[in-house]
């Protein structure tokens, strides 16, 4: 049976907010306790840890074990994420069922509601339960933690990691760059998971008004989000394929804009580059806020527009009647299939570019077999008759050739130089070269010589060019840089 559009009174669209609300208020209790003991007692225990660290380098405590305390806060806001995340998928389920069950399909779309009031309703308190109790916990945290003015001593900066407790307590003197700036670490955490949750929240949403069964609806919810992070390899592997420094900062300023597991993967990369900072200041303009450049929020926002749009428009024009089947519309499960295949093939052929090495015939080979092993069998399930199978070896095929073609045509254009672009010596005012000493004892130094000679400016900038023209990704671990 097909919605009808009623002509209801207005206000039936809270009342039905309310009562959907009502009904799922148990997930709503359960996802707040959880987001509770995520970010507040990350965020409680890092102030105490600081404060513990604090008493130690100022001589008020002669020792204090910290690490179990710190160590509870970050396992306890990375399993609560988790908690978080299967609650979106609750909450989806549960909001839109009538979209995967036949039963609950004839119930609600019999109401006297629009499409529009029902599914911005449905949508309103999926993201209330889902999204809402990160944000307020999250937010209360953040808030606390900046207004409690908590940081490291000054004296830590300039304690040596072999006096004493300290050498235990502050091996993570390549840590203190974290806890240097508490109330910056929780809000970046904060904005994170929430960024990354309300796209989770949007992409189910939106598989699930394009498939027809529970089972459909959260396998292709996790592949619709591996494809977007496998198309984005694809595409820019070619840019990602460069010397130096300037792979990790791209990376994150690219992948921030490929939310939810970009938006994740990002922050992972942001995190690791803070720490590379402690040890060698090879960041040290970074700050862990650049991944939300303008740009960034702009594309996140027209992103999540265009997510909820999409998903509108399915849940008008799917029919009652395929509920039950594995897809409501058949053009989604070949979308998502198939692009998933072409990224893992472009990318795998691009990432080579990233670590020097090849990608050989052999290996290539394997990958493409892999790949048509799980498309074969996705088809199967997906009840595909043996006798059309010559359809998916057609579309396989095409897909193959289609993503080496793409990424062939994308190495060789000039799409890379849209990215990175060597400066002539003559723009050039300064150079320099940093290179890293082993020494026996399995200490490192990091140097760094800078030029203003000609001849110099000229040799380095050269070098940066064979660099980005053979697309190699680091030299031994040595990097050159023009300055303008």
């Amino acid at each position: 049976m097909t919605a009808q559009n009623s002509i209801a009174e207005k206000s039936f669209f809270g009342r039905y907010f309310l009562y959907k609300l009502r009904t799922n208020f148990n997930y709503l209790v359960f996802n707040l306790i959880f987001a509770f003991l995520g970010m507040p007692v990350m965020a409680v225990c890092l102030t105490y840890t600081v404060g513990k660290v604090n008493d130690i380098v100022e001589g008020r405590l002669a020792e204090y074990k910290t690490y179990a305390l710190n160590n509870l806060g970050t396992l306890l806001d990375a399993d609560t994420f988790f908690m978080a995340l299967i609650f979106c998928a609750i909450a989806v389920m549960s909001m839109f069922r009538y979209n995967l069950k036949k039963c609950d399909s004839d119930l609600y779309l019999s109401l006297p509601l629009t499409n529009s009031q029902r599914f911005f309703a449905d949508l309103g308190v999926g993201a209330v339960i889902s999204v809402a109790p990160t944000f307020i916990m999250g937010g209360i945290a953040s808030v606390v933690t900046a207004l409690s003015g908590t940081k490291l001593s000054d004296k830590i900066f300039s304690a040596s990691e072999t006096e004493g407790f300290l050498s235990i307590c502050l091996s993570f003197v390549n840590e203190k760059t974290y806890l240097k700036d508490i109330a910056g670490i929780v809000f970046f955490v904060f904005i994170t998971a929430v960024t990354a949750l309300v796209f989770v929240y949007l992409t189910a949403v939106l598989i699930n008004a394009c498939t027809g069964r529970t089972g459909d609806s959260v396998v292709y919810t996790i592949l619709a989000m591996i494809v977007a992070v496998f198309a984005t390899l694809a595409v820019f592997a070619p840019v990602f394929a460069v010397a130096g420094e300037q792979l990790d900062g791209y990376m994150t300023d690219i992948f921030g804009k490929v939310p939810p597991l970009g938006t994740v993967l990002a922050a992972l990369i942001s995190f690791l580059m803070l720490k590379m900072n402690a040890y060698n200041d090879v960041y040290e303009n970074f700050n862990l806020f650049n991944m939300y450049s303008i740009d960034t929020v702009i594309v996140l926002v027209i992103s999540a527009g265009v997510l909820v749009l999409l998903a509108y428009l399915a849940n008008k024009y799917r029919k009652a009647e395929n509920t039950g089947n594995h897809f409501a519309f058949e053009s989604a499960y070949h979308i998502i299939t198939l692009a998933l295949i072409a990224g893992i093939i472009a990318a795998a052929v691009g990432i080579s570019n990233m670590t020097v090495l090849t990608t050989d015939s052999l290996t290539l080979i394997v990958i493409i077999s892999l790949c048509a092993v799980g498309y074969f069998f996705a088809e199967l399930a997906h009840g595909r008759k043996l006798k059309k199978i010559w359809q998916s070896v057609l579309r396989f095929v095409i897909t193959v050739v289609a993503s080496l073609l793409l990424f062939t045509a994308l190495i060789n254009s000039g799409f890379r130089d849209l990215f990175f672009r060597v400066p002539d010596a003559s723009e050039v005012s300064g150079a320099s070269a940093s290179y890293n000493i082993v020494y026996c004892d399995g200490n490192n130094d990091y140097k760094t010589i800078y030029f203003e000679d000609e001849e110099s400016k000229k040799a380095v900038v050269d070098f940066n060019k064979f660099l980005v023209d053979n697309k190699y990704c680091f030299l031994a671990g040595e990097s050159f840089k023009a300055e303008r």
